[in-house]
């Protein structure tokens, strides 16, 4: 696998709760390595963190999990022999994926894990040229390339370009469309599975720097104006006023959801947190690294419930991998009111082959659903206090992955696998 010279990409790990004196901490040293090396960050989905590294000379990529956002960390078994970092990592409930290009303009390689980055697969996919993200919805992968969409309908086996779908930088998708944002800004909407694309209207004008979402929820910053939302998978959007309309270029929210981490890359990086979508933020750059002339790394952030981990690019000594962690208790910055905690724990056991239990930690009633991947509900019910145990019986569902969720609150979606 051969690419560009390797960049070192940054991630951050966002926290549910900053402490006063929150401030950025150095962890490469928790990574069992020797030497120099890059690396680049993705997850958190399955509760693990992932961290490739390309160490060398001669460069071999290798690749590390971690499920306590940065602490400890252990390496991937069965991972191919690369000789380059991957293009991206993405999230895709329940799925982690990567991918690179093996060889200029041959083909791309796709890295597939189900286990939280324990184990990986590789699919080769010829004459996809440099990937740069996935999304999925249930079975069907999306590909988004610098040409156009490679879309899977089987899993991620096998790949094939979608004529007149566009190209881009980013591709998202919920639970009922795939969303592109492409090179001159603009967004695009499938509903069918990437058989037609749709440019959707968002105003000022469509030039985006950023698109996220939290659920089937669109959210959107254009190059000046405020956060655009829709709830109508693309078709309306209203206006959130922000803190301010040219500082970032993009929002990366916690897995709780409400918790935002608006930021700005290139040269430079700087890092805010919101709790109230955007409307106001924080600067949370105590302790951040700074490379030539005393500018801060540039940096790609990344969530888990609990921090905000980077790999920074400086160009001197401090480059490396570094965190900013949450305290014990909520202070001003976030209140406890201002996010959402988990309100269900994670579901065991997981895999399953029959049911899941689940304890409930909100102190008051709480609506939960199981749904699978393409929102489909296929147990619900309602909780009545904490430290109850619910049981769910999944007699007559599909195997795959789902997810347990409340509904009506923004709280961490928990997934899991029904295997039989």
């Amino acid at each position: 696998m051969r690419s560009a010279s390797p960049a070192l990409v940054a991630a951050l790990v966002l926290c549910t709760s900053l402490p006063a004196a929150a401030q950025w901490q150095r962890i490469d040293q928790n990574i069992p390595l020797g030497g120099p090396y890059a690396a680049s960050i993705g997850g958190w989905d399955s509760g693990s963190l992932v961290q490739f590294v390309l160490q060398g000379p001669p460069f071999v990529a290798r690749a590390f999990r971690s499920t306590d956002s940065g602490t400890t960390w252990t390496e991937a078994s069965a991972f191919g022999s690369y000789s380059s970092l991957p293009l991206f990592v993405s999230s895709l409930g329940g799925r982690l994926a990567a991918g690179a290009m093996n060889g200029p303009g041959t083909a791309a390689i796709f890295l597939f894990s189900d286990d939280g980055g324990a184990t990986w697969r590789e699919v080769v996919a010829p004459g996809i040229a440099s990937p740069r993200g996935m999304a999925r919805i249930g079975t069907t992968h999306f590909a988004i390339t610098t040409n156009t969409v490679a879309r899977s309908q089987d899993d991620g086996q096998t790949w094939s370009m979608l004529a007149g779908s566009p190209s881009g930088g980013a591709v998202l998708a919920t639970s009922q469309a795939v969303f592109v944002v492409s090179g001159i800004g603009a967004i695009l909407r499938s509903a069918d599975l990437g058989a037609t694309w749709t440019q959707l209207t968002v105003p000022p004008f469509n030039l985006v720097h950023g698109l996220w979402n939290v659920g089937d929820r669109l959210y959107a910053h254009a190059l000046v104006g405020d956060i655009l939302e829709s709830n109508d998978q693309g078709s309306t959007w209203s206006s959130l006023p922000t803190f301010n309309q040219t500082a970032f270029l993009s929002v990366v929210p916690s897995p709780n959801g409400a918790t935002w981490f608006p930021w700005t890359t290139g040269s430079q990086s700087q890092f805010f947190v919101s709790t109230d979508r955007g409307a106001t933020a924080q600067p949370i750059m105590t302790g951040y690294p700074v490379g030539q002339g005393g500018l801060p790394c540039a940096g790609t952030p990344v969530a888990t419930p609990t921090h905000l981990v980077v790999t920074t690019q400086c160009f001197n000594a401090a480059s490396g991998i570094w965190r900013w962690a949450s305290g014990p208790a909520p202070t001003s910055v976030e209140s406890p009111q201002a996010y959402e905690a988990p309100l269900l724990e994670a579901p065991w056991p997981n895999p399953t082959r029959a049911g899941i239990r689940f304890r409930v930690s909100a102190p008051e009633t709480v609506r939960w659903e199981i749904v699978d991947l393409l929102g489909r509900r296929v147990r619900s019910g309602v909780a009545d206090g904490p430290g109850q145990t619910i049981e769910a019986d999944l007699e007559g569902a599909a195997p795959g992955l789902y997810l347990l969720r409340t509904p009506d609150r923004l709280s961490a979606p928990r997934p899991f696998v029904l295997v039989r």
